[in-house]
């Protein structure tokens, strides 16, 4: 396979995951989850992960179908031996753990040697870092700082003031606070995974009692994805689109596994980053000193939490039309446009606005979903593009 292309993706556990290992502890857990054989950290072996993405895309698009066959290779059958398909899927690891804590009812925790896990692979594999490296240990980086002293478990943390812990697209759960623990402590969280009791019942009379590992909803993975490109577009919007959920491991009959993929984007974002900076003076974002109304940070900000809670076309519609607001709304929307045609991603003719109700009016999905994609990538890079000018202090 000529691999042109490999993409990241986090997975995010909406509920409690166990993709057994077969292994037992000969103790109190019958069955264990699948583990890092160095690390020993939770992992989702690759053929775990490709069989569960299978299942999901059979589904969707049919046992037999073309598309699931070049994708995922044909399977032994009739006597007929199996083929390879065109992508190669990797195993999923750790990227973040929800501990348990006063301030919230979980922060997302990482460690330093988990950081360094993730950005070897992920530089080695797409040519980015995905984590900030160099923050301090045993401490909850918060946007709100708490008058309280926080614990992790029975872990005491220290809180400092937030600072971005991704490299990459947002996941909601770290965006306002995380927490980077020691790395024993670390290893401690992760080893000491929540342990559930299941029976089974006959007559109300129990014939089997057995103790499983799981790994908690909120646990965030990362994997990555080669392909040709082939099929893409049609892959990720089966995907990434709102609403869709795989099943991963075991249980799914009591509602274990079901997990949601992301896209991480960093390529884009950097390629975007010129045409932003461009955009800031080219539209107007940036006064005739150079300097940038304050009130923009907020409405890039709000735009990406409105398409997800909003939906695309009312997001648009409202950042189109200046009403009350403080500075020129609408040139937010301008600028995104013209970032866009700047990659390619639109025609010079093509309005962005109107080209969405005319997605919307053909009920075209998946062009919805890819285009909602490049438009939140181009407001990160627009908000990336804007600090890099002087902020205008009257407002």
């Amino acid at each position: 396979m000529a691999t042109k292309m490999i993409n990241a993706y986090f997975i995010e556990c909406i509920t409690n995951m166990h993709v057994g290992s077969g292994d037992a502890n000969y103790g109190v857990v019958d069955k264990l989850v699948q583990r890092d054989p160095v690390s020993n950290y939770p992992t989702i072996h690759a053929s775990s992960l490709k069989g569960a993405l299978r299942e999901h895309f059979e589904a969707l698009w049919g046992d037999n179908s073309t598309k699931v066959n070049e994708i995922f290779g044909k399977e032994a059958k009739d006597g007929r031996d199996s083929e390879s398909g065109e992508y190669r899927f990797f195993g999923a690891d750790l990227a973040a753990l929800p501990v348990r804590s006063n301030f919230r009812q979980f922060s997302m925790t990482v460690c330093s040697e988990l950081i360094t896990i993730v950005n070897r692979k992920s530089k080695m594999l797409t040519g980015h870092d995905v984590f900030q490296t160099g923050l301090l240990k045993d401490r909850l980086y918060s946007i709100v700082k708490p008058s309280y002293e926080v614990y992790l478990e029975d872990e005491l943390f220290e809180v400092e003031k937030h600072v971005p812990l991704l490299r990459c697209s947002g996941i909601g759960s770290l965006v306002d606070h995380y927490a980077i623990a020691d790395d024993a402590k670390f290893s401690m969280f992760a080893g000491n995974l929540p342990v559930i009791a299941r029976n089974q019942l006959n007559n109300g009379i129990s014939k089997n009692l057995w103790y499983e590992e799981v790994v908690p909803h909120q646990s965030l993975f990362i994997t990555y994805l080669a392909t040709t490109g082939k099929y893409l577009e049609e892959f990720e919007a089966g995907l990434l689109l709102d609403g869709q959920t795989i099943q991963v491991g075991g249980n799914a009959s009591v509602g274990y596994g079901i997990c949601k993929q992301n896209l991480l984007r960093m390529k884009r974002m950097e390629k975007f980053l010129p045409a932003a900076i461009e955009s800031v003076t080219g539209c107007k974002i940036a006064d005739d000193k150079g300097k940038v109304d304050s009130a923009f940070n907020g409405y890039i900000s709000s735009l990406g939490a409105s398409i997800i809670s909003a939906g695309l076309l009312p997001t648009m519609i409202f950042f189109s039309n200046k009403g009350g607001s403080q500075a020129d709304r609408p040139a937010v929307i301008t600028a995104i446009e013209q970032i866009l045609k700047k990659n390619h991603f639109l025609s010079d003719h093509d309005r962005l606005l109107a080209k969405i109700k005319l997605m919307v009016e053909k009920n075209d999905n998946p062009g919805l979903a890819r285009l909602g994609s490049l438009i939140s990538d181009a407001a990160v890079a627009l908000k990336l593009a804007i600090r890099t000018f002087p902020e205008n202090a009257k407002n």
